[in-house]
Formats: structure tokens, C-alpha cells, sequence
């Protein structure tokens, strides 16, 4: 927790020193990615919109409520590669793949796309979709 809610104490300090926008959302994307390993529920609530939406692998979609009660006490290990950044004004859009293992023991490899929108001087995210990709 303490590696994501510093990550997201300094996003403000990134625009003071000059920061790109590509660099600001990969830090805030970092905070994320971190907090969902950790299960971290404040540190997300925080980093999300309100309006927050996530798309599921199995189509089942999620808004923050329901997304953050799913995160409540679960540990991940998810890696990622293959992370694509693209910028339009106040809105970021990450592509990349994940490797996770369920419960159960299973690998599961995604596409996935999580969109950032920049409110009141900071990174939020806004969306997240993934898509399961064959077995192999």
C-alpha cells in the first residue's frame, strides 16, 4: 500500500517538474497496477472515477462499487507486456497484454485496454476492459 499511495502523492509534483502527459499516466497506470496486486481497496477508490466501468474478461461488467468489493482482500500476480500509450488532450488510452493465474491454478492471457481521463489536474481511471484470449 505504502508503494502505491506514494505513487499517488507525487502524481501533482509530476506537472511541476515538467512531466509529459505519457509519463504522468504511466505513473498513475503504476499506482493501479500496483494497488490491484496488493488488493489495496483505498488506494483504488481514489484513482478510479465514479462513473468508473470494467468490462470483464467474461463480459460481466462491473462499475466501481461492485469492482471495488471484488478487489477487497485478493492478492494478484498479474504481468503485464507489451504496454502501448496513446494521448488525446485530457484522455489516455493503455493497451497491453496480462498473464494471470486464477484461483484455481490457471493461466489466463488477456488483451487488455484500461482509458485514463485527466479531472481537476490529476489521472483517473476511467475504464477497463479485458479479453480472454484463446487457451493455447
Amino acid at each position: 500500500m505504502m508503494k502505491a499511495l506514494c505513487t499517488l502523492l507525487l502524481l501533482p509534483c509530476a506537472y511541476l517538474h515538467g512531466y509529459d502527459a505519457a509519463t504522468e499516466v504511466g505513473q498513475a497506470d503504476k499506482g493501479y497496477r500496483q494497488a490491484m496486486n496488493d488488493g489495496e481497496v483505498v488506494v483504488l477508490e481514489r484513482l478510479i472515477t465514479d462513473d468508473f466501468l470494467f468490462i470483464r474478461r467474461t463480459g460481466e461488467i462491473w462499475d466501481k462499487k461492485a469492482f471495488l468489493e471484488s478487489v477487497k482482500g485478493r492478492k494478484l500476480d498479474v504481468q503485464e507486456k507489451d504496454l502501448k500509450t496513446r494521448i488525446y488532450g485530457d484522455t489516455a488510452i493503455l493497451t497491453h497484454m496480462d498473464s494471470l493465474k486464477t484461483p484455481d491454478g490457471a493461466m489466463v492471457e488477456m488483451i487488455a485496454t484500461r482509458v485514463f481521463v485527466k479531472q481537476r489536474g490529476f489521472w483517473k481511471l476511467a475504464s477497463v476492459q479485458d479479453t480472454a484470449l484463446p487457451a493455447r
